[in-house]
């Protein structure tokens, strides 16, 4: 069994005081500085404790992987005990499995790790963002997937064509599964809609695009209808169900009229409102909000398409990255920023950061990350007592890591 670290954020009388609370925003916090430096700020009253660290020994003899990315919680008891889902950002990808409890005082424990084997797949490639299904089912995205075979390691098969999709991996059964009716592309984010049927995924690509799965059958994505988003006139093109199309799909998609966006990464569904949130990061070639990206609201019913929060100095907000969206309907915006917006550059915008943005649309800086980092694979626990993520790519002394957050 393996108990990590634990930092608390310092607590004093006058930031005690000062903490904000608003009946749209459930998350009550004093919104932590700029900061540089090597260490994960949160706010006064939140903590974080390192579950598994780059090169830490598994249960099964191995070693945990470097790259953490995607983090997905899967209760076995609520959220007391669970399973703890890792992908590794890798060539070939990586995942790992934790088997997690949490602890009277609100820590956490992790009971059980092992790394996953892909080979019955084929293999995986840089094992990015996804999700969780309803059914209990852990959504990888192959993301920037190889042109030619002389980019593929030795360990993979030699065909560019078998990377560059979405992965399902059951965690009981370890079953694997590439679903090539999800179309190829640099696959990021994924969400599942209640219909367990319709699932919105974003295209981590200059001039990506946002695609709809429709499975034939509720809760088997092994096959069904996919679309790209044209949102200036607010329709989904359909994609042919033959290879050809389905193995090059954002091409297809802008020769028919969809709409291309700078890097358009995570996306998630707010219940509270009903609409879905994507983010752009941007692209770093141009200029103004091109630049410092935004998050959009997309109506999945009208597919009318509006800025929700746009990027820059004016907000603060830079490059955003992954999402959560969390109880009350707040969202969790992480940040990737360009180098020019980071140290030493871009000192005066500091480390990459964790946002909150409530519904009215107020951002709060909740944490700054380690300096080099990003965070990364944001998820809570059911009663949203915990959120876990990624430190991904920090500067020593940190190694790549999974952490989870308490205090809420």
């Amino acid at each position: 069994m393996k108990a990590r670290r634990i930092v608390a954020a310092a607590v004093t009388a006058a930031a005690a005081a000062a903490t904000l609370a608003t009946p749209a925003q459930a998350v009550s916090f004093n919104p932590v500085p700029v900061a540089t430096d090597k260490e994960l700020h949160l706010p006064a009253g939140y903590r974080y404790q390192i579950l598994m660290e780059e090169d830490d020994p598994t249960s099964d003899g191995q070693r945990f992987g470097g790259m953490a990315d995607l983090t997905v919680y899967l209760p076995i008891y609520g959220s007391e005990l669970g399973r703890l889902w890792v992908n590794h950002e890798t060539t070939p990808g990586g995942g790992s499995l934790l088997t997690v409890a949490r602890n009277a005082d609100g820590t956490w424990t992790v009971l059980h790790s092992e790394r996953v084997d892909f080979s019955a797949a084929g293999g995986t490639w840089n094992n990015c963002a996804g999700n969780v299904t309803p059914w209990g089912t852990v959504l990888i995205a192959e993301e920037y997937p190889p042109q030619d075979v002389k980019e593929i390691p030795a360990g993979l098969a030699a065909n560019p064509k078998l990377y560059g999709w979405m992965v399902e991996f059951d965690p009981v059964t370890r079953q694997v599964r590439k679903h090539f009716s999800m179309g190829r592309f640099s696959h990021e984010g994924a969400v599942v809609m209640p219909d367990r049927r319709t699932v919105y995924m974003g295209d981590d690509f200059r001039g990506g695009l946002i695609f709809k799965f429709v499975a034939d059958r509720e809760g088997d994505l092994s096959s069904g209808q996919l679309y790209a988003l044209d949102a200036r006139n607010r329709r989904w093109i359909e994609i042919p169900r033959d290879p050809a199309a389905l193995g090059d799909a954002r091409r297809y998609g802008l020769e028919h009229g969809a709409t291309p966006f700078n890097r358009p990464e995570e996306i998630e569904y707010n219940p509270k409102d009903g609409m879905l949130y994507f983010a752009e990061t941007g692209d770093n070639k141009k200029q103004g909000v091109e630049k410092y990206g935004r998050i959009w609201k997309l109506n999945p019913q009208t597919l009318e398409l509006t800025p929700f929060v746009d990027g820059g100095p004016g907000t603060g907000l830079f490059n955003p990255d992954n999402l959560a969206v969390d109880g009350e309907g707040n969202l969790w915006i992480f940040e990737d920023k360009y180098e020019e917006f980071m140290p030493p550059a871009g000192a005066q915008y500091g480390n990459n950061h964790v946002w909150v943005a409530d519904r009215t649309r107020k951002l709060k800086r909740f944490a700054t990350i380690p300096l080099g980092a990003e965070g990364t694979g944001p998820f809570f626990t059911p009663d949203y007592k915990t959120l876990f993520f990624s430190i991904q790519h920090p500067d020593a002394p940190w190694r790549s890591s999974v952490v989870a957050v308490t205090g809420f």
